[in-house]
C-alpha cells in the first residue's frame, strides 16, 4: 500500500509493529542452505504483480515445468483426481447440465454456504473431496460455513479480470521480494518506522490501515471507535505451517503438493512440496505441512517436538517407509487468516469508515497475495483522485 500511494505522490510515513517489514511473509535460510518461508511460498502472478516485479527489477522464479501442475487429493491415497467413475460421470452431467441450460443458477445465493452452493451444482463427492479440500488448502475455514457468494461470487462477475499465470516465487524467497520492496520504499522517499505502536489520535491526515482485523481496532479506536467494534467480531483462524528438511528419505511428494479431505482422519490441512516446486530450494528435500484452520487449531498448542511426532505419524500412513528429519522450522500464526463465513459477509456489510480513515487486508473480500496487492493499487488511485 505504501508503495502505491508513494507512486501516486503522496507523502508517506509507514508504521510497521515488528522489527521488519512482510507481516506474515518472510523467508529464512537453514544451516544446511535450505530455504522455510514463514507462510505463502509464492504469488498467483497478475498483470498487477508482474508490474510491480518489473518496476523493483525482480525476475519471478516459475515453478518447475515437470512438477508444477502435479497436485494432489488423498482419498484412501494420493491421486490426482480422487472421485469414482459414477461420480465423475454425475458430475459431469450435472454440471453440465446447469451450465448449458441453468447458467445464471450457478451464481451463489443470499446467504448460501460453499458446501450448499457444491450440493446444488456439482454433487456431494465433488463437494467433499474437490471443492472443499480446494477451498480449506485456501482459507483454511469450514465449508459448511463459508460464504459462497464471497468466494465463489466473484468467478461469477462480468466485470474485467485480470489474468493469472500461475504460481511463481523467487530465487531468494518471498524475503527476497519483501528486501527488494523495502529498498524500493526507501528510495521513494517513504519514512520506515519500525517496531512502532502507531494509534491514530486524528484524522487530519488520510490514514490506510493495513493490519489484521485483530490488530486494527486497537489502531482505530479513539478516531472510528464503531468501526473498531465491528472489526473486533470479525472471527480468525489460526494456521501452523512447519518445514521440515529431510536427510532421507525414502518416499518423497513428486509435485505441488497434496490436501486432505476431512473425512480422511489427517490433522494437516495440506502438504507442499518445496523442492519439486522450484529449483534453488535445497539441498536438502523438504516439505511444509500446514496445520490449524477450523480442522485442527489445536496444533498451534503443542510443543515442536509433538508437532513433529503429528508429522512422522501421518508421514508413515501417507507414503509409508522412513524419512530421517534434519532441520525444521515452525511458523505459528495465531491469527493469520478471517473465517470467510456467511456471518463474516454480513459484517463488511457493517464495516463503514470515517472520511479519511481506509481499511485493506485479507478479512475485507479478498484472500491471496496477488488480489491484496491489486486492491492496494486500486484504493492508492482512488485516494488520489478524491483527495487531490
Amino acid at each position: 500500500m505504501a508503495y502505491y500511494l508513494s507512486r501516486e505522490g503522496f507523502s508517506v510515513e509507514l508504521h510497521e509493529a515488528r522489527p521488519r517489514l512482510g507481516g506474515l511473509l518472510g523467508t529464512e535460510k537453514t544451516s544446511s542452505g535450505g530455504l522455510a518461508e514463514s507462510a505463502a511460498n509464492g504469488f498467483i502472478l497478475s498483470e498487477d504483480l508482474q508490474e510491480l516485479f518489473t518496476e523493483l527489477g525482480l525476475d519471478p522464479l516459475k515453478p518447475r515445468a515437470e512438477y508444477g501442475k502435479k497436485r494432489f487429493i488423498y482419498r484412501g491415497g494420493l491421486s490426482r483426481w480422487p472421485l469414482k467413475f459414477f461420480e465423475s460421470v454425475g458430475l459431469i452431467v450435472k454440471f453440465l447440465g446447469r451450465l448449458i441450460f441453468l447458467k445464471k443458477s450457478l451464481s451463489p445465493r443470499p446467504q448460501e454456504t460453499v458446501w450448499a452452493w457444491g450440493e446444488r451444482n456439482l454433487n456431494e463427492a465433488a463437494t467433499r473431496y474437490l471443492l472443499s479440500p480446494g477451498l480449506q488448502g485456501i482459507y483454511a475455514g469450514d465449508s459448511r460455513r463459508m460464504s459462497a457468494e464471497l468466494i465463489l461470487g466473484p468467478l461469477f462477475q462480468k466485470k474485467k479480470k485480470q489474468k493469472y499465470r500461475g504460481t511463481v516465487s523467487l530465487p531468494g524467497g518471498m524475503g527476497e521480494f519483501i528486501d527488494t520492496l523495502a529498498q524500493g520504499l526507501s528510495a521513494q522517499g517513504v519514512k520506515i518506522i519500525l517496531n512502532s505502536n502507531y494509534k491514530i489520535k486524528s484524522l487530519e491526515e488520510p490514514h490506510v490501515i493495513a493490519v489484521s482485523a485483530k490488530e486494527a481496532p486497537a489502531v482505530v479506536e479513539a478516531v472510528a471507535p464503531q468501526t473498531a467494534q465491528v472489526l473486533r467480531r470479525i472471527e480468525t483462524l489460526p494456521v501452523l505451517s512447519v518445514t521440515v528438511f529431510y536427510s532421507e528419505a525414502e518416499k518423497k511428494l513428486e509435485g505441488f503438493g497434496g490436501l486432505f479431505p476431512e473425512d480422511q482422519g489427517f490433522r494437516v490441512l495440506g502438504v507442499l512440496s518445496p523442492t519439486y516446486i522450484f529449483s534453488e530450494r535445497g539441498p536438502d528435500y523438504s516439505e511444509t505441512w500446514i496445520f490449524g484452520g477450523t480442522h485442527s487449531p489445536e496444533m498451534l498448542q503443542k510443543t515442536n517436538e509433538e508437532i513433529l511426532a503429528v508429522i512422522r505419524e501421518e508421514r508413515a500412513r501417507l507414503f509409508g517407509g522412513t524419512a530421517r528429519v534434519k532441520e525444521a522450522r515452525f511458523y505459528p500464526w495465531p491469527a493469520a487468516l478471517p473465517h470467510y463465513t456467511v456471518a463474516h459477509q454480513d459484517l463488511l456489510r457493517e464495516l463503514k469508515t470515517p472520511p479519511h480513515l481506509y481499511l485493506t487486508g485479507n478479512y475485507l473480500g479478498v484472500i491471496g497475495l496477488s488480489k491484496m496487492l491489486s486492491r492496494c493499487k486500486a484504493l492508492a488511485s482512488e485516494m488520489k483522485r478524491t483527495l487531490s
